[in-house]
């Protein structure tokens, strides 16, 4: 019972000391509790935040804090924070809200206080990039948030660095090892001085910043920075810098996906490093060009404090195109080297290549060109912050090269194959010296952008062009010298040689002024100059040769545009402001069988026109001097021409079925021309002449004449001949106030002609078949003629021409008439005679024919005479002399409807004759019968017709009548029957006595009727020598009354003339 006692006495007090201890560690507990929260809203005290704070300011970091509060069992919350030497550096301004500090648990175990990372963020840093009552803004970064460790090993490690600035995220990795060399680093602020030459660098900084502004970006640019770190040897750190841009833009340009990427790290030898970098570029467009598909590629080795290594930069550039307003650069591949020169880091030397597949600037496309430069400078870096130091803020990169250190070099530019709007080279090869100018010459040479390196540069080179061809000239080889100091440009003793002869020029370009002066002179051979003329004019240059080359002294000056001037002003077609001259001297030249002893000729280029004041010229057949302009543009020129030229020197200018025409005059003497001409080059066959041509001597096909003028005008290959005189010998004149010659159709047109010339030398030169036709119509004396119409000179066939003639002394066959008009229309192979009218052996005639011709010569007939009081003996005397005692007076018509000039056998027609007071007895045919009449009655028979009619036609030869009636106061005679052209008769004839007696002729006529058929008879045998018989009765009871009289005397025994 004790031991239970006891032991339950024991169980209740160590029940009761576990209660007490379980409230004590209660109150404890919650007493901790309330620290714990009293500290973490209050925050701890200042002496303990002074304690808290030694192990950062160990680790190099200096911090100012209003509060701080526990967060955790070993995380403080530190607020208001500020750095501690903020105050001395006033231009830098962090402001953290709060930051997290993080102790080491394994360091409290052992009652020590160590940082083990400080995390801050939403923190704000601003560089006061002004003084303090300026209105520049500062440069602010934004939500940076920061995560770095410190670790046990004296190593550093920033997890990550955020923030953002200027649109941009920030982002920085980075690893310090040796972190406590910091401590034995001394950094000390400089004092700043004020820059009374320029702007301070916060100036430069802000204007940076508002050209920020000013871009667009599509997306927020990413820069991420990667970096390890030794504080004890800063030479080993390493560092990988990357930025990416996707697409921007900006007042100056566009991009799109930029991408950079650097890395910095030791090299193999202490103390030296390699800096790579990458930059590559989808597209690039500004107002100085566009780059598409840019990649650079670049290492760096920098040599350390002990120079164990030497300096070396390495550049590789390479693009898909690089197009400027004045350059397009196919795939172009760009290396740089950059070698350190001795042993120190103040020389060095810098070789670059440049390379494309094709390069197309002013006009010229080129394959393969290459530029390679040879340069000695300063330490580059030495050149940059030099230049940066004095240019900036300026945008205007000119300063930049005019503020670098001074440097020279060797360089040399190489094309192959260049082809462009003026012609193309072969090769070319330029190269020389080039150093920085001590001159840059005025400041109005900052108005030319595109040319920035040349106002800060001066060069001397000399270069060589094989196989050029410029202006459509050939160059075997052109070599040339230049000096450039700016602001004038100087080529020396420029030689071009040609196939054919050479060209030596000197010229000057003042680009202040923006005037290009040139001088020289060339002496081509004259083929040379073929290529300037068009195609129709080679083969006229080809045919002149010269013992010596024509030599061609000039002189050009060209007021270039304002260098901000567009592209479209540079073009050489809207160069206005040009003046250039010329002058071209020649001697014993040579064409076909003519010699130009002597040739002159200046020229003037002035207001896009180019004058020729004066071009004389010599020869052996004749002079020319001349004047006019051409519009180099158009094409279009104006030309005034003297000259005494046979005209067959200009066939080559006229296109080869104009010849003809040409050649249809030869002459002995040269014609006087005074012309003016209008064309354009490009069109040669379009030209417009007018003028005036006086001429004497001359042959055209074959017939001579005396004189000739006349004003005429050219154009579309025809030419217009007005007041046109021409004197062949002293009486015969050719006028006309219009003749027009058509070269394309070899056709010559006459309006209102006027001739006393002879019409068959007129009819000669119009061609042998019309000569032929009129042959037979002559006139003894040159008739007046009036003609109109066309003629070809090549083919009879297109002739249409009118005539209308008045002459006298006019001869047919063996008509003979005093005077005679008539109409004549000549049409192709056609011939229409008409209106011929003229006394006719004592009456008047009237004529109209037409006429058919074909090839073989032959020709078809028709025509229609009539003539009124003819008188017969007069008419006989000329076509039959022998028969001169005929007598009377006739009327006859006559109309053949159907002939060929064949033979006059193929004569079909009719007609009828009236004859009054006639005497035919002395005709074979007549006589015969009135003999028989005269025997009965002495003189009977042989008494004058009173009358006498007949109608006829005309067929197979033959004449045929059936109404022959001849009537004489005694008897009369009637005749039906036919006569052949031969000769041959067959007619019955049948005589009526006392038929026309007066008062009783009707009665006796019926009492002799029985009689009277004693005398119807049958004619037969020939005109010469007619048989006449009987019809009633035997031959023979008729003989006592034959006549003795013939006709042998009528018509001739040769074979008649043949009649139209």
């Amino acid at each position: 019972m004790l031991r239970r006692a006891l032991s339950s006495k024991v169980v209740k007090k160590i029940r009761r000391a576990i209660r007490v201890c379980r409230i004590a560690l209660l109150t404890l507990v919650i007493l901790l509790a309330g620290v714990l929260l009293w500290l973490n809203w209050v925050g701890l005290p200042k002496y303990f935040q002074r304690f808290l704070l030694v192990p950062l300011e160990q680790q190099q970091v200096f911090l100012q804090v209003g509060r701080i509060r526990l967060q955790g069992f070993h995380q403080l919350l530190l607020e208001q924070v500020e750095l501690r030497n903020s105050k001395t550096h006033p231009a830098i301004e962090l402001a953290i809200p709060q930051a997290e500090l993080t102790l080491s648990i394994t360091r409290l175990r052992r009652a020590r206080i160590e940082v083990e990372s400080l995390r801050i963020r939403h923190s704000t840093l601003r560089f006061q990039l002004s003084e303090t009552n300026s209105t520049l803004d500062p440069l602010t970064v934004t939500n940076i948030g920061v995560d770095l460790n410190f670790h046990p090993d004296d190593r550093w490690e920033l997890a990550r660095l955020s923030g953002e600035v200027l649109g941009t995220h920030l982002e920085i990795e980075a690893t310090l090892t040796n972190a406590s060399a910091l401590a034995s680093s001394h950094w000390t602020t400089q004092p700043q001085t004020t820059n009374t030459s320029g702007p301070t660098w916060q100036q430069q900084a802000q204007e940076l910043i508002q050209h920020w502004s000013q871009i667009q970006l599509s997306e927020r640019p990413h820069i991420h920075l990667k970096a390890s770190l030794n504080a004890l040897d800063w030479s080993s750190s390493q560092l990988d810098f990357k930025v990416r841009v996707p697409q921007a833009n900006s007042p100056w340009g566009k991009s799109d996906a930029l991408y950079i990427e650097s890395v910095l790290k030791p090299t193999q030898a202490k103390g030296g490093s390699e800096l790579s970098l990458i930059l590559q570029l989808d597209s690039l467009h500004s107002t100085w060009g566009e780059i598409k598909h840019l990649e650079i590629k670049s290492e760096t080795t920098y040599p350390g404090p002990t120079n164990a290594i030497a300096f070396r930069s390495g550049w590789n550039l390479r693009a898909q195109e690089i197009r400027t307003p004045w350059t397009d650069l196919k795939n172009p591949h760009l290396t740089a080297t950059t070698l350190q020169k001795g042993p120190n880091l103040d020389e060095f030397k810098t070789d670059v290549l440049l390379q494309g597949d094709s390069l197309t600037s002013l006009g010229f496309n080129t394959q393969k060109p290459h530029v390679k430069a040879s340069l000695s400078h300063h330490h580059p870096w030495a050149l940059l912050q030099h230049a940066l130091s004095t240019s900036l803020p300026s945008t205007n990169i000119l300063t930049f090269w005019n503020h670098s250190l001074p440097w020279r070099g060797e360089w040399q530019l190489g094309l192959q194959k260049a082809d462009g709007e003026l012609g193309h080279l072969q090769s070319l090869v330029f190269e020389g010296t080039v150093a920085k100018a001590t001159n840059t010459g005025p400041n109005n040479l900052d108005q030319w952008p595109e040319a920035f390196w040349s106002r800060h540069i001066q060069l001397s080179g000399s270069g060589r062009v094989e196989a050029a061809t410029f202006a459509n000239l050939e160059f075997q080889e052109v070599s040339f010298a230049t000096e450039w100091h700016p602001p004038l440009f100087t080529l020396h003793s420029l030689e071009a040689k040609l196939k054919q002869g050479s060209i030596r020029t000197h010229a000057t370009a003042d680009l202040h002024e923006r005037l290009i002066t040139v001088d020289g002179n060339a002496a081509p051979e004259v083929t040379a100059w073929k290529p300037l003329l068009p195609a129709d004019w080679s083969s006229w240059l080809s045919k002149i040769r010269a013992e010596k080359a024509p030599e061609l002294l000039f002189h050009a000056q060209v007021k270039l545009p304002p260098w901000d001037a567009t592209a479209d002003h540079w073009h050489l077609t809207n160069l206005t402001q040009i003046r250039a001259n010329a002058t071209l001297s020649a001697t014993n030249l040579e064409y076909g069988s003519f010699l130009i002893p002597s040739l002159k000729a200046v020229a003037i280029y002035t207001n896009q026109t180019l004058q020729f004041p004066h071009v004389d010229l010599l020869t052996t057949q004749g002079s020319l001097h001349s004047s006019g302009e051409l519009n180099p543009k158009t094409q279009n020129y104006q030309l005034k021409v003297e000259s005494r030229f046979n005209p067959e020197v200009l066939i080559p200018l006229f296109p080869a079925e104009a010849e003809a025409g040409i050649r249809f005059v030869k002459f002995h003497n040269a014609p006087w021309v005074d012309a003016t001409l209008l064309g354009n080059l490009a069109h040669p066959a379009d030209i417009l002449a007018q003028g005036v041509i006086r001429a004497t001597n001359f042959i055209a096909r074959q017939e001579s004449f005396g004189d000739f003028t006349t004003t005429f005008t050219y154009t579309n290959q025809v030419i217009l001949l007005t007041n046109l005189l021409c004197h062949r010998g002293e009486n015969e004149v050719l006028s006309a106030p219009s003749v027009g010659v058509d070269l394309r159709i070899n056709t010559l047109y006459i309006t209102n002609g006027f001739s006393t010339a002879d019409p068959y030398a007129i009819t000669r030169i119009i061609g042998p078949q019309t000569a032929a036709a009129i042959d037979r119509y002559r006139f003894l004396t040159p008739p007046t003629v009036q003609i109109n119409g066309k003629v070809p000179y090549t083919d009879i066939h297109g002739t249409d021409l009118y005539f209308s003639l008045k002459g006298g002394d006019f001869n047919y066959w063996r008509f003979h008439m005093s005077k005679i008009t008539g109409d004549i229309h000549w049409q192709g192979d056609r011939l229409w005679i008409t209106n011929v009218h003229g006394p006719f052996y004592g009456g008047q005639l009237a004529w109209q024919g037409e006429f058919t011709f074909f090839p073989d010569d032959e020709a078809d007939y028709s025509f229609l005479a009539s003539a009124d009081d003819l008188n017969l003996s007069a008419l006989l005397s000329d076509i039959a002399p022998s028969a001169s005692s005929i007598e009377g007076t006739a009327k006859a018509t006559l109309q053949i409807t159907s002939a060929n000039s064949v033979s006059i056998n193929t004569w079909k027609g009719h007609g009828q004759v009236e004859m009054s007071d006639g005497f035919l007895w002395s005709i074979p045919l007549f006589g015969s019968l009135s003999g028989i009449i005269d025997n009965l009655s002495p003189g009977f028979g042989k008494s004058r017709l009173k009358s006498g009619t007949a109608t006829y036609t005309i067929d197979k030869a033959t004449v045929q009548t059936k109404d022959m009636d001849l009537r004489a106061p005694a008897f009369g005679l009637k005749y039906r029957g036919n006569v052949a052209f031969d000769g041959a008769l067959d007619a019955r004839a049948e005589l009526k006595l006392f038929r026309d007696a007066p008062l009783l002729g009707r009665t006796f006529s019926l009492a002799f009727w029985p009689l009277s058929k004693v005398f119807e008879t049958h004619v037969s045998g020939t005109i010469e020598n007619p048989i006449i018989e009987s019809v009633y009765f035997p031959s023979f009871l008729l003989a006592p009354l034959r006549p003795i009289q013939t006709l042998k005397d009528l018509l001739p025994k040769s074979k008649p003339p043949t009649p139209p």
